[in-house]
C-alpha cells in the first residue's frame, strides 16, 4: 500500500481514522505502509497542541506523517462548520507586526510539536 494517503481535519469526530486503526491492529495494512496527513483547523489556532492531540484521539493514532494549518485564517475556539459561518470568523486584525495575533505564532506551535 505504499503511496497511500490518509487526510482528515480534527473537526469531523465520526472519523475514518478509526477504521484505519482497525486495519492497523488487524494486521490488514502495515503502519508504516501509510502516510497519513490531517490539518490544524481554524478554531484551533488558539492551542494547535491540543487541536493535535484531538485529531490524534480521534483518528485513534499515535503519530501524524503530516500535520498541516488548513487556512490561515482565525476562526472562534468554539466554530466547528466546515463552512464555517460568518460570526466564527475572528475579527481580522490590521495592527501593525508585532502588536497583534500572526500565523507565525501558530507556526511557532506547529513546528515545536515535530
Amino acid at each position: 500500500m505504499t503511496g497511500k494517503q490518509h487526510n482528515k481535519p480534527s473537526i469531523w469526530p465520526s472519523s475514518p481514522g478509526s477504521a484505519l486503526t482497525e486495519a492497523i491492529l488487524d494486521g490488514k495494512v502495515e503502519r508504516e505502509d501509510i502516510f497519513v496527513t490531517s490539518k490544524l483547523w481554524g478554531s484551533d489556532h488558539h492551542d494547535p497542541v491540543s487541536g493535535l492531540k484531538q485529531t490524534l484521539k480521534n483518528m485513534g493514532m499515535e503519530h501524524l506523517d503530516m500535520y498541516l494549518v488548513h487556512w490561515p485564517v482565525k476562526l472562534k475556539p468554539w466554530a466547528c462548520n466546515p463552512i464555517p459561518n460568518e460570526d466564527e470568523f475572528e475579527d481580522l486584525d490590521l495592527r501593525p507586526p508585532g502588536l497583534a495575533w500572526r500565523s507565525a505564532w501558530t507556526w511557532g506551535c506547529v513546528d515545536a510539536l515535530v
